[in-house]
C-alpha cells in the first residue's frame, strides 16, 4: 500500500485553521442575509396574493445547506416554496461556494398547468437584465451556465419556437446570476427579479 504523502502546500492548507472560521463567518452573513431576503419575499408575495394559489402564500420558508453542488458548498433558501406530487412553485436563492448567487423561478405539474397559458401571454413583458430560460430536460440543474439556459431575449425573439417550447415543456424555470461583488445589492436584485416573475402569472 502507497504511503499517504502531503505536499507542503497541502500539509499547510489542512493546518490552516482560519480557513474554517472565515467559512463559518461568512456562512452566518449569508443565513443572516437570507433571513432579511425572507421577510421581503413575505410582503411581495403577500402583495400579490391575487396571483398565486393558497398553498403557496401559506408556504413556509426553508434554508439548507450542502457541501458538494458539482464540486462545491451551498446555501440556500426556498421562500414561497411548494415541491409535491401536484407540482413545484418556488422561488430559489442559492449562494454557491467558487460561484455566485443564483435565483431561481420554477414551475411544473398542474402548478405550471395553471399558469401556462398566462405566462405565454405576458413573456414579452419581462424586463431582467441578464435573466436566462431553462430549455433543457433537468429542471433541478441550477448552474446558470450550463447548456441548458438560454438568454430569454433570445428565447422570445425566436417567436413560434418558444411559444411551442413552453407548450410542451413539463416545466417553466427562469435564472438570474448575481456576483458575490455585488452582494450588497442582493435584496434589491432578487425583490426585482421575483417581482417580474410575479407578473409572469397576473391576467
Amino acid at each position: 500500500m502507497a504511503s499517504l504523502v502531503f505536499s507542503n502546500d497541502e500539509l499547510n492548507f489542512i493546518t490552516d485553521k482560519t480557513f474554517f472560521k472565515k467559512k463559518d463567518d461568512v456562512n452566518s452573513k449569508v443565513i443572516n442575509q437570507l433571513n432579511e431576503l425572507h421577510q421581503k419575499l413575505i410582503i411581495l408575495v403577500k402583495d400579490n396574493n391575487e396571483s398565486v394559489p393558497e398553498s403557496v402564500l401559506k408556504s413556509s420558508p426553508k434554508i439548507s445547506r450542502g457541501e458538494n453542488y458539482q464540486g462545491f458548498p451551498w446555501l440556500v433558501l426556498d421562500y414561497p416554496r411548494i415541491f409535491n406530487t401536484a407540482g413545484v412553485f418556488a422561488f430559489r436563492t442559492l449562494f454557491w461556494w467558487g460561484h455566485s448567487w443564483v435565483l431561481t423561478f420554477q414551475l411544473s405539474g398542474n402548478l405550471f398547468q395553471n399558469f401556462r397559458s398566462t405566462i405565454l401571454s405576458n413573456l414579452n413583458s419581462i424586463n431582467v437584465v441578464s435573466c436566462k430560460i431553462g430549455i433543457g430536460n433537468d429542471p433541478w440543474i441550477h448552474n446558470p451556465h450550463d447548456s441548458m439556459y438560454i438568454q430569454l431575449k433570445k428565447f422570445i425573439a425566436s417567436k413560434n419556437n418558444s411559444v411551442e417550447k413552453i407548450k410542451s415543456q413539463p416545466f417553466f424555470k427562469l435564472i438570474r446570476e448575481v456576483e458575490f461583488s455585488q452582494s450588497e445589492n442582493l435584496t434589491e436584485e432578487a425583490i426585482a427579479f421575483y417581482s417580474s416573475c410575479l407578473r409572469l402569472l397576473k391576467t
